[in-house]
């Protein structure tokens, strides 16, 4: 989408106020460059006994006598001619302040809302998103960049083309030559802006980059405090920052460096116009080729329009800052959300049968396939575990479930349905997940448990779930809030089991008609897993259940046990079958035997 048309879309709500800012702007700058004729006609005609005139375009026609006679006994009239034109300037100046800002919280609210909507369908693994601190940086520093300029810069390019629309035309009509010459330097002033936005971008883009680093360092560094401080990193991780620090430092020197040059010599351009202009304009009043009032009105114009000329310096110094920002917005927006078919795809009766035939998946960045001619069935209510070395598959072969990841070949059948026809949200409510690192939010633990379900949840109902998943007398016994104990960022106060657990109680709560647990088992101790274990098989047949696990006593009970070996299926069958015959399951079982009698050895006297 093109960039303006994309503006215009985030300005949805905000369009009247914003049309609102440039009916003011426009207002604002034709009473400012009407109120200089005032004055004009005040020093020639009132105060001096040149023949009042005005514009013709202004339709003024000449006053007469016996209204100028009562001017020049009343010249406060004249001043409060001046004083009301500036107080229309000013409120109008003020209007557009206030609409502009109005619509630019529109603008900015729509773009954040947006940004996170987007962000939020992007696909589970999403290769090319930049890291967390750089794209938080991206959703905040970046999007009040950007809502900045279009509040105060944008509307100050529009300002500079209508005073410079109304000026233009207001001077030749009075004086030719002396325009020529009150304009003679505002296209080098103009062609300067434009060389330094052109500079200005490129660093202002070196800027905002080593700006994210920066962020990034110290978002990684506060996600990861524990670590730090674990192998003793402080001071490692204190120098990556300050390196960041100091390479952002350098450049935004750099860059004032630039900005200081840029004003100082647009600076002198500008006085030096305002110094021709007085100059050239005292010999024409001298030679009486032009009025006292005309040359008053000349120097005014020339100060309304050098120094906003040279604002545009400014101006395009901050659009070339909007542009790396916007850019950098549009690089999330850009990303390809997940495949927009739910709105097409099929909401089936899920009961819990899952076939997979001939399946293969392939990640993006590796050549050899992470499943390659997967096939088996999972009947309803049914067990099924997944066993294999690591990277053999088996997390590859769950995630391909819930649609976290989308199969390059073969068929899924789900109760009879084409997992890939199957609404993506449809399935996902029916699937209940225990991912290998669980997420717990900075809420209370009623809150994470509750997460998954839809609508309000009793209490007993979690506290059954928290049951099921052996971590209900530990809430109990360990926090006073109990339930209402607030767990911390990503559940800090928790241990890695207590985490664990309740990310299992978070899986089972809504009782979805398929269960995955992903390794989720390796962070509790044998007794806790025995007693998840002795819970889910009491919930036998209400959920098919998929147990991704290294320990043989985690998936001895599965009704069909799985072996993957480079993301193919090379056994399958009961704990029983699988044991007595060669192969990598039986190696597994003797291999945790003989560790399991070492350990009973050395801890007998």
């Amino acid at each position: 989408m093109p960039v303006l048309a994309l503006l215009n879309r985030f300005l949805k709500g905000g369009r009247r106020y914003y049309a609102g800012a440039a009916v003011s702007v426009l207002l604002a700058a034709a009473v400012g460059y009407l109120s200089p004729f005032v004055l004009r006609f005040t020093i020639d005609s009132v105060i001096g006994d040149q023949p009042a005139s005005f514009p013709s375009f202004l339709r003024i026609g000449a006053p007469s006598a016996e209204t100028i006679a009562y001017l020049r006994s009343n010249l406060w009239v004249c001043g409060m001619a001046l004083v009301a034109f500036t107080a229309m300037q000013g409120t109008f100046t003020v209007s557009r302040t206030v609409w502009a800002s109005k619509a630019c919280e529109r603008f900015a609210e729509n773009l954040r809302n947006a940004l996170y909507d987007h962000i939020a369908r992007l696909p589970y693994l999403s290769y090319s998103m930049p890291a967390t601190g750089d794209v938080i940086q991206r959703c905040s520093s970046d999007v009040e960049t950007v809502t900045a300029f279009i509040q105060t810069q944008a509307v100050e390019v529009w300002r500079i083309l209508i005073m410079i629309a109304i000026a233009v035309p207001l001077m030749l009509s009075l004086d030719p030559t002396m325009t020529a010459a009150s304009t003679f330097l505002l296209p080098v002033v103009l062609a300067c802006s434009i060389v330094y936005f052109v500079k200005v971008k490129r660093m202002f883009q070196s800027a905002v980059e080593l700006e994210a680093r920066m962020t990034t360092v110290a978002q990684e560094n506060l996600t990861g405090v524990r670590l730090v401080r674990a192998f003793q990193r402080q001071e490692h991780e204190i120098a990556q920052f300050a390196e960041a620090n100091s390479a952002y430092r350098d450049k935004m020197v750099e860059l004032i460096g630039l900005v200081s040059a840029f004003w100082a010599f647009t600076a002198c351009l500008c006085m030096a116009q305002i110094t021709l202009t007085i100059l050239l304009g005292t010999v024409r009043v001298a030679n009486g080729h032009m009025t006292l009032g005309t040359m008053t009105v000349f120097v005014t114009y020339v100060g309304m329009l050098v120094w906003p000329i040279r604002m545009l310096g400014h101006v395009l110094s901050d659009l070339g800052r909007s542009y790396v920002s916007f850019g950098r917005i549009r690089q999330i927006l850009d990303q390809p959300a997940e495949a927009a078919d739910d709105v097409a795809g099929t909401q089936p009766e899920i009961r819990g049968r899952i076939e997979f035939r001939d399946v293969a998946f392939r990640y993006a960045e590796h050549d050899e396939p992470a499943l390659s001619g997967v096939s088996f069935v999972a009947e309803p209510g049914h067990t099924v575990a997944v066993v294999g070395r690591t990277g053999s598959g088996k997390s590859t072969l769950v995630n391909v479930i819930p649609r976290l990841l989308d199969y390059t070949d073969g068929s899924i059948l789900v109760d009879g349905c084409e997992l890939s026809d199957i609404d993506r949200r449809w399935m996902r409510r029916h699937v209940g997940i225990v991912l290998q690192e669980p997420f717990l939010f900075g809420r209370t633990i009623r809150e994470n448990i509750a997460l998954g379900a839809e609508g309000e949840v009793s209490d007993e109902a979690v506290a059954m779930a928290a049951r099921t998943a052996a971590v209900h007398e530990t809430i109990e016994k360990t926090f006073g809030d109990r339930y209402n104990a607030v767990v911390g960022e990503r559940g800090v106060t928790l241990s890695g089991g207590q985490r664990q657990r309740v990310a299992i109680a978070r899986a089972l709560l809504p009782e979805p008609p398929i269960l995955i647990f992903d390794d989720s088992l390796s962070a509790v101790d044998a007794e806790t897993d025995v007693r998840i274990q002795t819970a889910l098989a009491e919930r036998r047949g209400r959920a098919t259940t998929f147990i991704v696990s290294h320990r043989v006593s985690s998936v001895a009970g599965a009704d069909l046990i799985l072996v993957l070996e480079g993301g193919r299926i090379t056994e399958s069958g009961t704990h029983a079958e699988l044991a007595s015959r060669p192969g990598l399951y039986q190696r597994m079982c003797h291999i945790q035997e003989e560790l399991a009698e070492e350990i009973e050895d050395a801890g007998r006297p």
